[in-house]
C-alpha cells in the first residue's frame, strides 16, 4: 500500500495519464523520503518489540488499530524428549538444544517464527515441540531483551489499553497480574513483549501526507525532464532554482509544513 494512488497523484499534480508508469515508480521513492524524515511508517502493518515496564508507554508507530499480543517471555512452547537426554537454553538470538556437552543452535534469523523453530528442532533432534500460543508467533517472544540466559519463565499476561483520546499511549491496567509479579525465580519479568497493528488504511490516509508525497513526485518528475536549459521557476509567490530541486534534502524539507505534525520526536529531559 502507498500513501496515495497514481490517480490521486495525477489529480494533485496535474501530471498527464501518459506519465502513469513514471508516477507509479516514483511514489515509493517519495514515500520513503517522507517516512525517513518523519522517522515512522504510515502504511497499516504489524509491529513488534520489547518495552521496559512502566505505567504508560508511548508507542513508536501509530495510530494503533489493534493490540495483537502483550505479555512476558512465556512458556510459548514445550519440548518432549522421545529418546536420550536433551536440554535447552534461549538467548536473545538463538535457541540451543544440548545433548550432553554438545549444543545445536537454531537461530531466530533462520527460524523467525515458533512454527519454523518447531520444524527445525524436530528434524534435527529426537524430540517434539508443542506450541502453546496460537497463530504465527515470532521467536522474539522467547528473547530476553537484556541478553540474559532464559531457562524458564511463567507466562504473565499484561492487561492494557490505549488511553482515551490518544492513538499511541499504552496504559498498563492497575489490576493486571503483571503489575504485582515483577520477578520470577529465574528471570526478571519487568519487561514485556508487544505486537500491535498501526498505520493508516488507504481511505484514512491524511490529506496532508498525500499532498506532500504528490509534491515530491512532481519535483522528481521535473528533475527527470530537466534538459539543462531550465535554471529556475516561479510558482505563485514561490521561487526556486534547479539546484534547489536537485538537492535531495530540499525535496523533503520543502514539505515540512505539511509533514511536521506527523514527525516522530523524542523529548530528552535534562
Amino acid at each position: 500500500m502507498s500513501i496515495l494512488t497514481t490517480a490521486e497523484c495525477r489529480t494533485l499534480t496535474g501530471l498527464p495519464a501518459s506519465d502513469n508508469a513514471y508516477i507509479a515508480a516514483a511514489i515509493p521513492a517519495a514515500q520513503d523520503m517522507i517516512e525517513r524524515w518523519c522517522d515512522r511508517s504510515f502504511d497499516q502493518q504489524e509491529h513488534y518489540r520489547w518495552f521496559p515496564y512502566q505505567p504508560t508507554v508511548v508507542l513508536p508507530q501509530w495510530p494503533v488499530t489493534k493490540l495483537i499480543y502483550v505479555g512476558t517471555p512465556a512458556a510459548a512452547a514445550t519440548m518432549t524428549v522421545t529418546s536420550g537426554d536433551l536440554g535447552f537454553e534461549v538467548m536473545n538470538t538463538k535457541f540451543t538444544v544440548f545433548s550432553g556437552f554438545t549444543g545445536t543452535d537454531f537461530t531466530f534469523a533462520a527460524n523467525p517464527t515458533l512454527a519454523d523453530l518447531k520444524v527445525a528442532v524436530e528434524a534435527a533432534t529426537a524430540s517434539t515441540m508443542a506450541l502453546e500460543l496460537a497463530g504465527t508467533v515470532r521467536c522474539e517472544l522467547l528473547m530476553p531483551s537484556s541478553g540474559t540466559r532464559l531457562y524458564g519463565a511463567q507466562r504473565v499476561d499484561v492487561g492494557c489499553r490505549i488511553a482515551d483520546g490518544t492513538d499511541r499511549v499504552l496504559e498498563i491496567l492497575e489490576d493486571s497480574s503483571f503489575t504485582s509479579l515483577m520477578w520470577t525465580d529465574m528471570f526478571p519479568t519487568a519487561e514485556f513483549y508487544l505486537r500491535w497493528q498501526a498505520g493508516y488504511a488507504t481511505a484514512g490516509m491524511p490529506q496532508a501526507l498525500k499532498q506532500a508525497c504528490a509534491n515530491i513526485v512532481k519535483d522528481l518528475h521535473d528533475i527527470q525532464l530537466h534538459d539543462g536549459t531550465l535554471k529556475s521557476r516561479t510558482i505563485t509567490n514561490y521561487s526556486e532554482t534547479m539546484s534547489d530541486i536537485l538537492a535531495d534534502g530540499r525535496l523533503v524539507e520543502k514539505q515540512e509544513p505539511l509533514m511536521r505534525l506527523f514527525r516522530r520526536t523524542t523529548v530528552v529531559s535534562p
